[in-house]
């Protein structure tokens, strides 16, 4: 028996007739509040795995005649329109990216699916988003993701980097500046929430957002999506180097580079290693910024932007300069090579200093007797291909000494257990590396 169903606007081209049923509309009502329930009930929200998999179960779920009419009428479009909807809305819960990322559809599959919505959004339903004073306005999630709300409907989508693509019915540079300007729930506009968020990151927030980040850009890349690679790459560089992880900040620049097609937009690439620089740059970590300033250079190089790439290779060979360094020192920024090159760098200008009084300033005094690892013996002079860190001797009276050793002797203690002066178990902060110890090193130099 067939009865009659009020319908409900859908406006995507493609979806049949571009409504949907009351009974359909009923129920993703119904779902989007349940999931709601269940994806901020805490922290870490319970079953949000299963919760997930319900609702796109649900909400995809059509009838046997439904399949067979979409099948043969029209191309399978309208299961495939709703799966898009039902994994885009979910991907605009925190915990629906994670359950997502898992099963392998984050952020590459969700992103050609919110970039195969946005495609077919009708003109008005574009337009109604886009516009200055949507029903509902963006809102910027975590990881500074924009969401919107599809038009007529209670679901939400995320724009990823696909929409932002140069694919066809991705957003335009004009459609982009005006989405950018609409004002937010908080009262600002898109572009100033998003600048807001990214420096209300807490320094401890840092290696969390960037790690997201990373599993962004290593996501986009097994999908062939380079651009969108170095894009998360980059970000991710940023925080690591404002969080003063400097090793993991060069490893990402080096697998942003490593992604980056010539001919992309360099201003927009350029922009967050500059912005890391000049952090680095703030706490003296010469090496660092040196590194990632010729970094930058090199992409303005492949864009065949000759000016900027030398403007940034001169700011590099200042940065290096001030260490003794030039680029060929720190050309191969896939670890930290380029803070080892400059620890060593520095070890040998004040070797007068740490083989006799100590290099010394404020609270910290650092020894290096008879320019040898006092534990190992290794010279310094000698120890060809060594690294070097550093061993708190002894903190009294608010004073700390410090002694410098191989990276090899550290490892061993470490193994051991036990700290070779004190006599008792080594505890974090005893052992300073990488970054940290040339940062503490140069304090010291220059007081």
């Amino acid at each position: 028996m067939s009865h009659f169903i009020d319908a409900t606007a859908l406006p995507l081209r493609g979806y049949p007739g571009q409504l949907i049923s009351d009974q359909r509309a009923q129920l993703i009502a119904e779902r989007v509040a349940t999931l709601d329930v269940a994806m901020t009930s805490g922290p870490e929200p319970l079953n949000y795995a299963e919760a997930c998999e319900k609702f796109i179960d649900e909400v995809t779920r059509m009838g046997f005649w439904d399949r067979l009419v979409d099948l043969f009428q029209g191309g399978s479009q309208k299961r495939e329109t709703l799966k898009a909807v039902a994994r885009c809305h979910v991907a605009t819960y925190p915990f629906g990216r994670r359950y997502l990322h898992n099963k392998g559809d984050y952020p590459v599959k969700v992103g050609n699916q919110s970039l195969h919505l946005l495609q077919r959004f009708t003109p008005a339903a574009r337009a109604s988003l886009l516009g200055p004073s949507p029903d509902r306005p963006p809102v910027v999630s975590g990881l500074s993701t924009i969401v919107v709300g599809i038009p007529g409907t209670p679901l939400r989508m995320p724009l990823l980097a696909q929409c932002f693509s140069a694919a066809d019915g991705a957003l335009s540079e004009y459609e982009t500046d005006q989405l950018m300007e609409i004002e937010s729930e908080n009262g600002l506009t898109i572009r100033e929430t998003m600048a807001r968020k990214d420096s209300a990151v807490q320094e401890e927030q840092r290696p969390y957002v960037a790690v997201q980040d990373v599993l962004l850009g290593e996501a986009y890349f097994r999908g062939g999506c380079r651009d969108e690679a170095a894009t998360a790459f980059y970000r991710a560089m940023a925080h690591y180097a404002k969080g003063r992880q400097y090793g993991a900040a060069l490893r990402c620049l080096h697998l942003a580079r490593g992604c980056q097609p010539s001919g992309k937009d360099s201003h927009l690439i350029a922009a967050p290693v500059v912005d890391a620089a000049r952090a680095c740059d703030l706490t003296g970590q010469y090496a660092i910024s040196g590194a990632l300033y010729e970094g930058v250079a090199d992409i303005y190089a492949k864009a065949g932007r000759g000016a900027m790439a030398d403007e940034y290779s001169a700011r590099a060979d200042e940065r290096l300069g001030r260490l003794g360094l030039r680029a060929e020192d720190v050309a191969d920024v896939a670890d930290d090579s380029a803070v080892a090159t400059a620890l060593e760098a520095v070890i040998r200008r004040n070797r007068d200093a740490l083989s006799s009084t100590g290099l010394s300033a404020g609270v910290h005094t650092v020894f290096m007797d008879d320019m040898c690892d006092s534990i190992s013996a290794t010279e310094f002079d000698a120890g060809e291909g060594e690294r070097w860190c550093l061993m708190l001797r002894a903190a009294r009276d608010g004073k700390r000494n410090y002694e410098i050793i191989t990276e090899t002797t550290a490892k061993q203690l470490e193994a051991r257990g036990m700290h070779p002066l004190r006599r008792d178990p080594l505890v974090n902060g005893d052992i300073v590396r990488s970054a940290a110890a040339l940062e503490l090193l140069v304090s010291c130099e220059s007081p």
